[in-house]
């Protein structure tokens, strides 16, 4: 079975609204100041636009084959199957482990009412089948929640502990937001 990505939309739009108004802004410095703008600008601009991207684009929730992996800005969370004890979607994806650890994915928010009434329902044979109804989002917490349920229902039977839950700290990403934050604070406070 293939991997399933799950993200917000709206997170979507705003990470590319990002990136493009930090385009304009550098487009309209340069224009307006000339080349030694791109000094001045470059650093702020881009840092905004990796910003937009790291906060808004990047974060997710992944279910393959292997488990749930959880990618936020600070962290990345995979939760083998075997440490798989349930998922929420109350307020986000919350996932919690069989050590009884919760792990929650912003990015991937829990569906609002309005959203759930313009959902298309489907009919079977003349009949609601809300069981067989799969959510067309994939960026809701519900959708994937629905996703690991199907998951969850087609794995075998665990047999031993199996691999730990991992926590990766995304530290090649905070290094870049950390040096294009020191370039902007440089490039705008040195004459």
């Amino acid at each position: 079975m293939e991997s399933e990505t799950f993200r917000s939309r709206l997170a979507q739009g705003l990470a590319v609204l990002t990136a493009v108004i930090a385009a304009v802004a550098f487009v309209t410095f340069v224009t307006e100041e000339g080349l030694t703008a791109v000094l001045t600008t470059l650093a702020p601009v881009t840092l905004a636009g990796v910003l937009g991207w790291a906060v808004f684009w990047k974060p997710r929730a992944e279910v393959s084959e292997d488990g749930i992996t959880i990618v936020n800005v600070w962290r990345t969370i995979h939760v083998p199957w075997r440490r798989f004890k349930q998922a929420d979607s109350k307020w986000a994806l919350a996932v919690t482990t069989t050590e009884g650890r919760t792990f929650t994915s912003w990015a991937v928010p829990a569906g609002s009412g309005f959203g759930a009434r313009m959902a298309p329902n489907r009919q079977q044979h003349g009949g609601w089948a809300p069981t067989e109804r799969k959510l067309g989002s994939t960026g809701t917490a519900e959708a994937a929640a629905l996703a690991i349920a199907e998951r969850v229902r087609e794995l075998p039977k665990p047999d031993g502990a199996g691999a730990p839950v991992t926590t990766t700290v995304n530290t090649r990403l905070l290094a870049v937001l950390a040096g294009l934050a020191v370039l902007s604070v440089l490039s705008v406070t040195l004459p």
